[in-house]
Formats: C-alpha cells, structure tokens, sequence
C-alpha cells in the first residue's frame, strides 16, 4: 500500500512536470534581437542627427529637436527613434515580400548642416514615411558599428528600441 501510494506521487510528481514542460514549449516565442511591424509612421520634416565619433543615426522631426535639442531624452520620451538608411542587414527577404516593403537608395537627403559636435541631415520633402522595427541596442550596435566610432549611441543591452526605414517608393 505504502509502494503504491509513493509510485502514484512519483507519477503525479513526473506528469506535472511533463504538462509544465509542454506549456513552456507551447507558450513561449523565441525572442529575437529584432522585430518589423506592419505599422509605419509619418514624420513633418524629419533631420536625420549623427553625433561625431559615434555609431548610428538619430532621426526625429525638425520642430522636436528645434525645441529640445538633447537628442538622448528624445529617444527616451518617443520623439526620436534610431535609424536605418539600409535595412537588408536586418530585414529578411520574407518581411520584403509579405509587407511590400521597399528599401534601396531613395534619394532622399537634400542638405547636411554640419556643426562642431553633430551633423543633420534634412529631408528633400517635408512630409516622409517610415517603417517601424524594434531594436535591441546591441544589434543596432553590432549592425552600425564602424571601426572609427568611438562609441555607440545606444548601450548594448537587451532593450528594445524603435528604428525607422525610409520607405522608398513614392506617395
């Protein structure tokens, strides 16, 4: 009696153990490093900022950085994003194909405005569309890098951060 009752809590142990393990495999996504959605965003007369000896590319609207002009808390409170002037490294064929989506060179900087600690670039129309993705800093990093930056704009964390891709056929 007692071997019976101690190999059925064996069995309630192990079968609990086994529908624990399946809603984990069932229930759980893989978690990438980068994710494109289907939405995309407007932006009035966006300018695209680099800061000097830095990896990547901010962009935001003209009037947000105009007004306040420290990139970093922009990013922060969702007035700026990072940037992608190519998506091929991060956007796989398959996304291209099932959201139509159009990358390449679009021919869509007009003027630079250099400055002693960033440049900005502005936009040849004042109303531009974009793709939205989410980032891990460290991708972004890792996709951005060039060997004469010093550092990066975003830290190489696990956090997810908004990236824009010009959309490049016309309205």
């Amino acid at each position: 009696m007692i071997t019976k009752n101690l190999e059925m809590e064996k069995l309630k142990v192990l079968s609990s153990f086994a529908m624990i393990l399946f809603s984990i495999c069932l229930f759980s996504q893989e978690k990438k490093d980068f994710y494109l959605v289907s939405d995309t965003i407007k932006l009035n007369d966006p300018i695209l900022i680099r800061e000097h000896n830095k990896t990547g590319l901010y962009i935001t609207e003209k009037e947000y950085f105009k007004t306040y002009p420290n990139i970093k808390k922009l990013l922060k409170t969702g007035k700026a994003f990072l940037y992608s002037d190519t998506g091929f490294s991060l956007i796989t064929s398959k996304d291209r194909e099932e959201k139509g989506i159009s990358l390449g060179e679009c021919n869509k900087i007009n003027k630079q405005n250099p400055k002693k600690e960033i440049t900005i670039w502005e936009f040849q129309k004042n109303n531009h569309t974009f793709y939205l993705g989410f980032i891990t800093g460290s991708k972004y990093n890792k996709v951005s890098v060039r060997e004469h930056d010093k550092s990066k704009i975003v830290d190489n964390t696990n956090n997810y951060y908004p990236i824009l891709f010009s959309i490049c056929k016309e309205e």
